[in-house]
């Protein structure tokens, strides 16, 4: 009797936990899910309509983000901000030119170009100042000006706030300053001392994010590396990763903090190291929003044969010839009019240095090279590689400068 009422107390009990799990399981489900269809559309399971709901803001999200895209595709169109069209002479002087690091692409590109653009204003150019990606290096370059009696100064990339003692020292020398493709500062912000030529970062990373969401699969691993040592790539970082959750919630975003020093180290090891971390497949995006970092890293992907695709910003030759050998991971990237920038930051310095009061260079617009017709034809253009398309600012600024 002992046995059979044990029997049926198991039996009773294994009965309840059933019905606790099958109700338990019913209350998960009782919203829709969804799944992808044979035809890539997302469709609804049996449930409820929350999820038939979130759905639809998805496929909305993807579909704004595509339209988006397109409708900044065509370089040509872009308009660009222009100084005073009254000419000046800029008269005569020695100009210091500092940029980030010279082991940069885009920060070499744009210290030439500040040396071609103060010949062209008739002032003697510095060597290019080699800042090393260092704060103290910088500094020391910018000093180093200041005592020798330059009569301008052209910054080119660098965080304003880290050489701040340096930059102070200049203006208190009544030395005239501009800085080129630099994020405001508190300091050193609109109506500062030193005028910026300049995209915005933040627009920039917003073109990065949405390109990545309206090329992502649904529930597609997201990789973004940051380096948080330059504030325009940390304003851009964070413009990525915000647009990325606002527009895509149900993709996988990630990322990992990186050194401006591996961008030198074979592999680099960062993404060595991360392609190791993410098995074959589990990774759908693995960038950083400068192509500088993503060329290395290309070049790993199409080594070790992996199905990884980048999306970048600033519009690197290399890149660019990546985009054309190997559409399948080099997607596309933010097109940032550097040359115009440089020529702008010289134009700033020179026309204060004349009496004149600078002009509004920050906020250039940017937009996508995103086939390989874009790619073919900002190739073409070089070695203007950053060149606005259907501008001629070069013939602009020299007609400014003439004094006629």
């Amino acid at each position: 009797m002992a046995k059979t009422t044990r029997l049926l107390f198991a039996a009773l009990l294994l009965f309840v936990v059933i019905g606790i799990v099958a109700a338990g399981c019913g209350s998960s489900s009782s919203s829709s899910t969804t799944e992808e269809s044979s035809g890539g559309e997302a469709k609804e399971s049996a449930g409820g309509g929350e999820e038939k709901e979130a759905a639809g803001s998805k496929s909305a999200g993807v579909e704004e983000a595509k339209k988006f895209v397109s409708e900044h595709s065509n370089l040509e169109s872009l308009k660009y901000p222009e100084p005073p069209q009254e000419p000046y002479n800029p008269g005569k002087g020695k100009l210091g030119i500092v940029t980030c690091s010279t082991a940069g692409t885009g920060c070499l590109g744009m210290a030439k170009q500040t040396v071609a653009a103060a010949e062209a204003a008739g002032w003697e150019p510095s060597e290019i100042g080699d800042g090393k990606f260092t704060p103290s290096v910088q500094a020391g370059i910018i000093e180093k000006y200041v005592q020798e009696g330059y009569n301008g100064i052209v910054i080119d990339s660098i965080d304003l706030a880290s050489v701040k003692s340096a930059v102070a020292s200049a203006i208190k020398a009544g030395i005239p300053l501009s800085c080129v493709m630099c994020t405001p500062d508190p300091g050193f912000g609109p109506n500062s001392p030193v005028p910026l030529a300049s995209t915005d970062g933040k627009e920039t990373g917003e073109f990065i994010g949405t390109y990545v969401v309206a090329n992502s699969k649904p529930g597609e691993r997201i990789l973004q590396f940051r380096d948080k040592a330059f504030p325009i790539m940390i304003e851009r970082g964070n413009a990525v990763k915000e647009t990325i959750e606002e527009k895509c919630p149900e993709c996988v975003y990630e990322e990992q903090q990186i050194a401006t020093e591996e961008l030198t180290k074979p592999g680099p090891p960062y993404f060595t190291a991360a392609l190791a971390a993410h098995p074959e497949g589990e990774l759908g995006w693995a960038f950083a929003a400068s192509d500088t970092y993503n060329i290395p890293a290309v070049t790993t992907t199409e080594q070790q044969g992996r199905e990884v695709k980048f999306a970048g910003s600033d519009g690197e030759p290399v890149f660019l010839e990546d985009m054309l050998k190997s559409p399948e991971i080099a997607k596309a990237t933010v097109w940032n009019p550097f040359n115009y920038a440089a020529w702008a930051g010289v134009d700033e310095v020179v026309r204060v240095a004349a009496g004149l009061k600078p002009w509004e260079a920050f906020g250039l617009p940017v937009g996508y090279i995103d086939s390989k017709e874009g790619a073919e034809k900002a190739l073409k253009a070089a070695p203007n590689y950053y060149s606005p398309p259907a501008f001629n600012y070069e013939a602009m600024f020299k007609k400014l400068w003439s004094g006629k």
